[in-house]
């Protein structure tokens, strides 16, 4: 029991700081894929292979056409930029350049 004891308080914080930081990683890399407790847990759990999991899963959400962010579920306004998504879907790559003017209007 003693010796169980002794090693917890030796290997105890570093494999605790292992495990907050591959949770924060993981963390991170699930929040780009819309799932940031999941992506906490595998990091957590699983370390780098759970980085590398968290890597290939799909995107979760709806992704805006200005902007590029992935907004969870099914909404209608980007919750990254403010547009309006419907709208943004039915627009043609030549609608979406901005700060460029018609000849005619100056």
């Amino acid at each position: 029991m003693e010796q169980a004891l002794a090693f917890i308080q030796s290997y105890g914080p570093g494999v605790g700081i292992y495990l907050l930081v591959a949770a924060v990683i993981g963390l991170v890399l699930g929040l780009r894929k819309g799932r940031g407790i999941k992506g906490a847990v595998f990091g957590a759990i699983l370390g780098p292979i759970g980085w590398y999991l968290i890597g290939r899963w799909d995107a979760r959400g709806k992704s805006c056409a200005e902007c590029g962010g992935i907004n969870p579920g099914n909404p209608r306004i980007c919750r990254h930029c403010g547009i309006n998504l419907l709208a943004a879907e039915k627009r043609t790559e030549r609608s979406r350049v901005r700060g460029t003017t018609d000849s005619w209007r100056g």
